[in-house]
């Protein structure tokens, strides 16, 4: 998708250019205007799905704009963002039929999840979009019917076969039993955005709408549905004019356009050619092959004519322990992750490999607590999200994250009970290191186990300024650096020392300054 800013003022827009993480949520290219004839060529050379668009501008105000793309554009979504809070704007803009109206200065936050909620709703109406162009196959409520049934097929639940082939007849599929039949899984292994997609039946919809484009030639030949997780199957009938090699071809294209525009990293299983009512045997030999992709290979696996067993050499977990219980928590860490590097390079992971991995890591782990006289119940319901140590042995990446968190959990035990660090020195440690991100109050109090309210009390006791006014003083001592030392822009200086938003920085610089960023640089010179 492709994103419009406008407003009249230069700064603002390249504050929103350089502020959003554009890639994160799929959007392709931003073009910027700073009035809106210019708004208007842009939009008359260029395909536009959304617009940021100040209200108040010199050559014409950012409603009457809307109104000319609201006759010739009605698809475009716009958000305005203003810094007026008369009522009569909002209505205005709402009347129009703009799809959302935010208050200036808004935190780039905010103005990404606007921008991600139109970017769902485009969706939407594309899918509705769908539904309608391709009402004449089959309605949503059939496809969603189908989707139950094709599952409980390929799963060998109860449903019978001929229960899938006189549902497909009635929605005019005609299949015949015996046809040839290509099945391939498609395993979402990783969502790269920062609001990935949870709905499975949202995620089924967009997966669905780019395969039936993508293999236009199958269209009427090509059945879609959700087996589990984030796993769908597709399936290719009558594929008999059809060589592999073209079928081939279409999977590359689907797994790099899933790739490059929705930002999934996709592995696809594709089974050996079989007639339809044989498909449920061959979907159990693709998920027994995908349980051994634990390393999240992405690409196109074809099917295997047996599944290799994988040797599991257990590491020396005995000395791991001696090691952790010493405090030699960052030594073992590097030593696990090598571990699991060294199994991978030589191809000793899967699923199983990583069970049983699991089993004996969490055997020390549990001992170490009960040292400290911790409940390990306690550790993976309050700490750690409980299904994610359940999916722990479904890939590497996920052992990853289990490792780093129970080491780090064990180093905070050591850190908390030595009695030559406060808790106090623990906080400025972690500003200091995280000074160039937006940090909370909340989120330095949970690194050192106190209550919020507490450690706002305790730090003012103690330091003699307010936990937040130290917070802004340390960021803009580094501004002040970068302002005088360097000629970085403004508003990367303020991305820098975690100010997302441009126009609030500024104001926090003048409240401490009395002048703005730009008239203290210029007054240094």
């Amino acid at each position: 998708m492709n994103v419009l800013i406008i407003d009249d003022q230069p700064d603002v827009v390249a504050g929103i250019h350089s502020g959003i993480n554009w890639d994160a949520l799929s959007i392709r290219q931003v073009f910027c205007a700073n009035d809106i004839i210019r708004a208007r060529e842009i939009l008359s050379n260029n395909s536009v799905d959304i617009m940021l668009c100040d209200i108040e501008m010199p050559l014409g105000s950012g409603l009457e704009l809307y109104e000319w793309v609201a006759e010739h554009f009605p698809e475009i979504k716009c958000i305005f963002l203003t810094s007026h809070e008369d009522f009569s704007y909002a209505q205005k803009a709402l009347q129009l039929g703009g799809f959302d109206y935010l208050i200036q200065p808004a935190p780039y936050s905010a103005i990404e999840v606007s921008i991600q909620k139109a970017v769902l709703q485009i969706q939407k109406e594309r899918k509705e979009k769908f539904y309608s162009e391709y009402g004449n196959y089959f309605s949503k409520r059939e496809m969603d019917l189908l989707d139950v049934l094709l599952n409980e097929f390929l799963q060998k639940q109860p449903a019978e076969p001929q229960n899938i082939l006189s549902f497909l007849d009635t929605i005019s599929i005609k299949l015949d039993p015996d046809c040839s039949c290509v099945l391939t899984l498609i395993d979402i292994l990783e969502q790269d955005t920062p609001h990935p997609v949870r709905d499975l039946s949202l995620l089924r919809s967009i997966l669905q709408n780019v395969v039936f484009e993508l293999f236009e030639p199958f269209t009427k030949k090509l059945l879609f549905c959700h087996v589990h997780e984030q796993v769908f199957a597709l399936i290719l009938y009558e594929t008999d004019n059809f060589t592999k090699d073209q079928v081939q071809i279409y999977l590359h294209t689907f797994v790099e356009a899933a790739s490059q525009y929705l930002h999934f990293k996709i592995a696809c299983y594709c089974a050996h050619s079989a007639n339809f009512l044989l498909l449920p045997d061959k979907i159990q030999q693709l998920l027994e092959q995908r349980s051994e992709n634990a390393a999240n290979y992405s690409g196109i696996f074809y099917q295997k004519s047996s599944i290799s067993q994988v040797p599991y050499t257990p590491p020396d977990f005995v000395h791991w322990n001696v090691m952790l219980s010493s405090g030699y928590y960052d030594a073992v860490r590097a030593d696990m992750h090598d571990y699991l590097l060294r199994q991978k390079e030589s191809g000793h992971v899967n699923q199983k490999m990583l069970s049983l991995f699991l089993q004996d890591f969490l055997q020390i782990f549990y001992q170490i607590l009960n040292h400290h006289h911790i409940g390990a119940h306690g550790v993976f319901e309050k700490e750690y999200d409980i299904h994610a140590l359940n999916n722990s042995c479904h890939s590497i990446e996920e052992m990853h994250k289990l490792l780093d968190f129970s080491v780090d959990y064990l180093k905070s035990l050591q850190i908390s009970a030595e009695p030559g660090v406060s808790q106090i020195d623990q906080v400025i440690n972690f500003i200091q290191k995280n000074i160039h991100q937006n940090v909370t109050r909340t989120e330095i109090a949970h690194q050192v186990y106190m209550n919020p309210e507490y450690l706002s009390r305790l730090f003012k006791k103690v330091k003699g300024i307010s936990l937040s006014d130290y917070i802004v003083q340390e960021k803009l001592k580094i501004a002040i650096s970068l302002l005088e030392g360097t000629n970085l822009p403004v508003s990367v200086i303020a991305t820098n020392i975690g100010y997302t938003n441009f126009s609030y920085f500024t104001q926090v610089f003048k409240k401490v300054y009395g002048i703005s960023p730009s008239e203290y640089r210029q007054k240094k010179k």
